[in-house]
């Protein structure tokens, strides 16, 4: 990893149609950003993280939040999430994206550390997770040369490939060198979510956050599984 820059981005705002300011709503005291935020700090191997937010008026708490957690944060397009990363890490110098949503924020930091020494490992083009859905919802991680995903934001992409980050990578996975990362076993739940889009979602983290943080445990995904099915 000599001389290459690990940058963490963060797709984040908050204009969410169907639970709006989602991202900066509390639980346990603190923004729901912030546990991701958390996570990504205890990892040594990422230089940096970025919050990739939006030139929108409604994102100005978003840039008050980072400030307050001491975390760089760009602001660009609202509809061209793809460009707004690659630019974001451009920001940055980056030579490698971690590439991750605010939608999850209780992600494992065990599944980033194995996917960036892979990366490394392997000289890959791109590790991912969630090509094949395997792992629960909200566990997906991509980590990807700067260089390649910034030749595809230069390419005329449609709208669907410019609001999904990954997506050009994921359909035309036969140019790139790109390596799955797939679950253990008890860890192949994708009959699971911890992802956060409606207000079933939220309170479904915010009791999983909770309940962890009442017992003084690390979250992570093997954890996770285990507490959804012993609540079940």
């Amino acid at each position: 990893m000599i001389n290459k820059k690990v940058v963490a981005t963060i797709e984040a705002r908050m204009g969410s149609t169907r639970l709006p300011g989602k991202v900066l709503r509390f639980i346990n005291g603190k923004p729901m950003l912030e546990y991701l935020i958390d996570s990504l700090k205890k990892i040594k191997n990422i230089d940096e993280i970025i919050i990739a937010t939006t030139k929108s008026s409604k994102d100005d708490e978003i840039v008050n939040f980072a400030r307050e957690v001491k975390v760089f944060c760009y602001r660009g397009s609202e509809d061209d999430v793809l460009g707004r990363v690659v630019n974001a890490a451009s920001k940055s110098q980056a030579d490698v994206i971690i590439q991750l949503t605010g939608d999850n924020p209780i992600i494992d930091s065990d599944i980033i550390k194995k996917s960036i020494n892979i990366f490394f490992e392997k000289q890959a083009d791109c590790v991912e997770n969630f090509f094949e859905k395997r792992f629960p919802s909200g566990m997906e991680v991509c980590v990807v040369k700067y260089e390649i995903l910034k030749k595809i934001s230069e390419l005329s992409l449609s709208k669907t490939y410019r609001e999904h980050v990954p997506l050009f990578l994921k359909i035309n996975k036969k140019q790139y060198k790109i390596i799955s990362v797939l679950p253990e076993k008890n860890l192949a739940r994708p009959d699971l979510s911890f992802t956060v889009d409606t207000q079933k979602d939220f309170d479904n983290v915010s009791l999983i956050i909770s309940n962890f943080k009442k017992k003084n445990k690390e979250i992570d995904c093997s954890s996770l599984v285990k507490f959804c099915d012993e609540k079940n």
